[in-house]
This record gives C-alpha cells, sequence and structure tokens, in this order.
C-alpha cells in the first residue's frame, strides 16, 4: 500500500519539527543541520525512531535546508547528504513499525534561501535546477516528495506523491505559494503536486478556511 491509497483510507501523521529536536541535541545557529546526517547519524536515527514511537507514520529526513548553496564548502554534496539522510529514515521506518505496518519516507525540501528575481539575483532556472538535484539524489529511497515550492510537469520524482507545503495566515494567504487558500488547486496538477497541505500558524482559523476551499490541511 503507497502513501496515497493510506491516506485514502486513514488519518496519517507526519513527524513534528526536526530542527527543534536537533537544537536539543546541541545545533546552534552556525551549524549546518542537514550535516549531522553525516556527522551525527545515531542522533537523526534517535529522532526518526521517537517520532514514529510517539504515532508518527510519515517520517521527513533531515534535508529541509539542502542545497548546492548550502553545502559549498562543507567538503559535501547534495547527493551525499540526501541519501544519508534517507537512508537514516528508512532505517528508523525497518526498526520501529507503525500501528499500519511500514510508516513512509518523506523526502523533505524546503527554501533555498535567497529571493529569486526581482527582488533577488536568484533565477528561476537556477532555482530550479538546484531543487532537481535534491530530488534527483533523494527519491530513490522516498515515498514522498514534500517541498515548499510549486513545481512544473515532468519534474524529477513525478512518479512519488508531492505534497505542496505552505502556511496559512490571516485572510486565507498561502504565502509561500504566494496565492490565497481558496486559489491553492491552481499548484495541484499544474504545479506538479498532489496535495496542498495548510498549515494554521497564527492563531486564527485562516487554516479552517483554506479547508473549506478544498485544500487539504494538516493543521496543528
Amino acid at each position: 500500500m503507497n502513501f496515497l491509497e493510506a491516506l485514502a483510507k486513514q488519518t496519517l501523521f507526519f513527524d513534528g519539527a526536526m530542527g527543534t529536536q536537533l537544537m536539543e541535541q546541541g545545533l546552534t545557529l552556525k551549524d549546518i543541520p542537514e550535516l549531522w546526517s553525516v556527522d551525527y547519524p545515531d542522533r537523526i536515527r534517535t529522532i526518526h525512531e521517537n517520532y514514529l514511537r510517539a504515532g508518527a507514520h510519515v517520517i521527513q529526513s533531515n534535508t529541509f535546508g539542502l542545497n548546492s548553496f548550502k553545502t559549498e564548502g562543507t567538503g559535501h554534496t547534495v547527493a551525499e547528504l540526501a541519501k544519508a539522510s534517507m537512508k537514516l529514515v528508512k532505517e528508523a521506518l525497518d526498526q520501529v513499525p507503525t500501528d499500519i505496518g511500514r510508516g513512509f519516507a518523506a523526502l523533505d525540501i524546503g527554501s533555498l534561501g535567497k529571493l529569486m528575481e526581482p527582488l533577488g539575483e536568484l533565477t528561476f532556472e537556477k532555482a530550479y535546477e538546484t531543487f532537481r538535484e535534491v530530488v534527483l539524489a533523494g527519491r530513490d529511497d522516498a515515498d514522498l516528495v514534500l517541498r515548499g515550492y510549486p513545481g512544473v510537469d515532468g519534474d524529477p520524482g513525478d512518479e512519488l506523491p508531492q505534497l505542496i507545503v505552505g502556511h496559512v495566515l490571516d485572510h486565507g494567504a498561502l504565502h509561500r505559494l504566494g496565492v490565497l487558500g481558496q486559489d491553492a488547486d491552481l499548484f495541484g496538477d499544474g504545479g506538479g503536486g498532489d496535495l496542498v497541505v495548510a498549515g494554521d500558524h497564527d492563531g486564527t482559523d485562516a487554516g479552517g478556511d483554506a479547508l473549506r476551499h478544498g485544500v487539504f490541511g494538516l493543521l496543528p
């Protein structure tokens, strides 16, 4: 049973934040979290296993901020870190079963930490190639891709379920996608995604508003 089949049958729980868990383990603001997948693999694996024991069905890889801009000068490649991170997720899933059997591994892809044109210097083509590098490196070990950006048809990893993540703010604005909650379905097939995941983080009912407009939501 794949992720979308399981989701059609019951509610699935994702794990929680990785960054706060890493900070409890000693991560500082100067550290690159993704390097911990090779420097402290036992710590990352333990975090995954603890989330599974707490009831999570889906484990996100330690790759949220992984990209070639961040790895420059570290002595590690995007491919090396992506594969190492996905390996740790798989090991945790093999070690700790969920109430539906084996859980699911999500390749987690966040922002690039740079502004795109015209606000910044990053071109669409460069952003696409940078995201593409991460997907190509991690997709073989993933059951789904969790990403904070809309894609285009024919993206690598399209064979996997694609979840586009946005935070719903006041007035239903889905700020990562730059569209209103009621328009977020535009980022379904056209954006290379299967689901738009909306999180309500400002204490309003914006997330509920997005849900009423047909946006799939994981609300805290």
